[in-house]
């Protein structure tokens, strides 16, 4: 009768990790979609390969990869700076 006790207690002690892990997964999984991470991503390497091509004096391409990352996230607040840099270098 003992062992019945703690096996029923062994059982619901998983079933509540399992419950728990289960939650937290479902909560990690709705936090962004994936079409969100890649556009941060995307305007990520736009602006590294604008500041890439600003620091060569390749202006031009400074210019749309600048755009380009503006498009990506009009709000970043480095983006409007770095393309008055290409502008004030030119």
């Amino acid at each position: 009768m003992f062992s019945l006790g703690i096996l029923a207690v062994i059982v619901l002690y998983a079933g509540g990790i399992v419950w728990v892990l289960r939650r937290s997964w479902h909560a990690c999984a709705t936090l962004g979609s994936p079409g969100t991470i890649l556009r941060k991503t995307l305007a990520l390497r736009a602006f590294a390969c604008g500041n890439s091509c600003l620091a060569e004096g390749r202006f031009p391409e400074a210019i749309v990869a600048f755009q380009q990352a503006r498009d990506l996230t009009p709000k970043h607040p480095h983006i409007a700076g770095q393309l008055a840099e290409v502008a004030r270098r030119q």
